[in-house]
């Protein structure tokens, strides 16, 4: 008996196991839970509207909303686990937007269980600096293809969600001034900025997004054109900065700040080499950056037209250069048929003098005189034809 019980011990145990064992790989029993705190006062969120965005393959697959109890937490069940789902937490709190990183289950059921954090608003920017600035410049043709990098640092303990300006029905909070004839900015995906909050202005661009505490890095790219191998670069700093930096392409332009100071050196950049230009301090907001370039690649269309136009007068000249000869031909001809029929003209009178002065016998003065006659009439038909050529 007491086998039989010890059997059916082992037996119930291994039932027990292979139930929890289904029960770990159910693959709609995920559950993803925690707190929202504000952390600028540092307590919990109730009744706050928050939103759960299920992807499946990184695609939309629906989504699902709650709200906070009175302790600030949220939990959301029976989510799938497998690896192809994603998940994303998002809440609209004092008119700014808060999302969480990317949550995956990798296949196993779980409980994900974090801190959804969110802040105070404010609508002053004064805790808003540029931590760093970076301008990248590369050539191309007879543009300026110019590279922004900027981090920008809200010190505060409140989100900046910007003002209103006059005309506009969203509020701006960043501001890019960009040079004088910019064109084709773009941003790169999940660079800080996004192409449906970007206001692009003939001054430069404006955001709408929140800046929230902390760093936050922004980059986007545009393009200059030039003229000549010179060009005035100027660009008005819109926010404090630690620093700044200027890389050009190395050897193909030289580089002159008006009014703002840089330490100049080499560094390499994706394997090319660039003049790196660095500031030595800090620089104010509203600070003009003038950085006069020369030695720029030439224009080459004035090059191209003088070569066009060469290459059009070689061929009218090919055109041209047998009509000219065939012209100048017929000009030596002329000159030649004159000299020899004033060469026959000489020779018949001299042959008439002989005859009279008696040196000469009739037969061969009458002989002599018809052949030079004959030669005479031939070169005067010759050069009738000549002049209707």
């Amino acid at each position: 008996m007491k086998i039989k019980k010890y059997v059916m011990i082992i037996f119930l145990l291994f039932l027990t196991v292979e139930w929890n064992t289904a029960q770990a790989i159910e693959p709609d029993k995920g559950i993803i839970e925690g707190t929202m705190i504000n952390k600028t006062t540092g307590k919990p969120v109730p009744d706050q509207k928050i939103v759960i965005y299920k992807y499946l393959n990184q695609k939309d697959a629906g989504n699902e909303s709650s709200k906070t109890d009175e302790n600030g937490k949220f939990r959301f069940e029976n989510l799938s686990t497998g690896q192809d789902y994603s998940y994303s937490l998002y809440s609209k709190y004092h008119e700014a937007e808060y999302w969480s990183k990317t949550i995956i289950f990798n296949g196993a059921a779980t409980v994900k269980n974090f801190q959804f954090s969110v802040y105070d608003a404010t609508s002053s920017a004064r805790n808003i600096s540029v931590k760093m600035h970076h301008i990248i410049f590369d050539i191309q043709g007879k543009l300026l293809l110019v590279r922004e990098v900027l981090i920008f640092y809200n010190s505060g303990e409140r989100t900046y969600i910007g003002k209103k300006e006059e005309g506009r029905t969203r509020k701006i909070t960043l501001k890019f001034s960009l040079p004088k004839g910019f064109a084709n900015p773009k941003y790169p995906q999940g660079e800080g900025l996004m192409v449906c909050c970007v206001i692009p202005t003939e001054q430069g661009l404006l955001d709408t997004m929140s800046v929230k505490p902390g760093q936050r890095q922004v980059v986007f790219t545009y393009r200059l054109k030039y003229n000549s191998s010179k060009y005035l670069f100027r660009r008005l700093l819109d926010y404090d900065t630690e620093h700044l930096s200027i890389l050009f392409p190395e050897g193909k332009v030289k580089v002159v700040s008006q009014g703002i100071p840089f330490s100049s050196t080499t560094v390499k950049l994706n394997g090319k080499s660039y003049l790196y230009l660095q500031t030595k301090g800090e620089i104010k907001a509203g600070t003009l950056l003038n950085l006069k370039l020369s030695d720029l690649p030439a224009d080459n269309g004035y090059l191209r037209i003088i070569i066009y136009s060469l290459v059009v007068i070689l061929i009218l000249l090919g055109f041209a250069y047998p009509l000219f000869r065939k012209k100048k031909t017929a000009k030596d001809k002329k000159e030649v048929i004159k000299d020899n029929k004033e060469a026959l003209l000489s020779a018949i009178a001299q042959l008439d003098d002989r005859f009279h002065a008696g040196e000469i016998s009739e037969m061969n003065y009458r002989t002599l005189r018809r052949q030079k006659k004959e030669k005479l009439m031939e070169l005067y038909k010759e050069g009738k034809n000549t002049e209707n050529e």
